[in-house]
């Protein structure tokens, strides 16, 4: 990882090829930024945020990688001030991804380098509280990045329509929770 991060300039933050225990491409490792809007229209449907693997591309430039293995340089993080902790879970990486290509470097992932990422564990004792802060961060991230270019009219729209998606979302853990 760290002899592809030099080659490229402009490289700011370098993720891989994520899979899970039974060898499937973790969607994640590539994705686009969300939008709060684009993400109620699909209601709910995640995979327009995931961005295919382009076999051509040794290092893939994408809009955001997954938290679970990042790679930048130290200057760089202090730079942008780290993780911006009021994330208090999830969404926090998207969130640094964004503020990394902002600053003017790119966000790329070694397509070259497979990494085994066993998601979920930190989900299971609490997935009600999980998919709240989840939604939390989300409204900070839409604050953070797009309110400014929403119109008053729509932001309680949108604040509605992902709390009305929590509620479902949680059902959904609740519902698939084993006894």
């Amino acid at each position: 990882m760290v002899r592809h991060g030099v080659k490229r300039a402009g490289a700011g933050m370098l993720g891989v090829d994520l899979v899970d225990e039974y060898g499937r491409a973790d969607p994640a490792s590539r994705r686009r930024d969300p939008s709060l809007r684009e993400l109620l229209d699909r209601r709910g449907r995640r995979d327009d945020l995931y961005l295919g693997r382009d076999p051509k591309a040794v290092l893939q430039p994408v809009e955001a990688i997954s938290g679970a293995l990042m790679l930048m340089p130290v200057g760089l993080f202090l730079q942008l001030g780290g993780f911006d902790e009021t994330f208090r879970m999830h969404v926090e990486d998207l969130d640094l991804c964004r503020r990394t290509r902002e600053a003017g470097y790119e966000v790329l992932v070694a397509n070259d380098i497979t990494v085994l990422h066993v998601g979920g564990e930190s989900s299971r004792a609490r997935p009600v509280w999980v998919e709240r802060q989840k939604h939390l961060s989300l409204w900070r991230y839409f604050r953070k990045f797009e309110a400014q270019d929403t119109a008053d009219w729509l932001k309680p729209v949108l604040w509605l329509g992902l709390w009305g998606h929590f509620i479902v979302a949680a059902a959904r853990v609740l519902v698939r929770r084993p006894a």
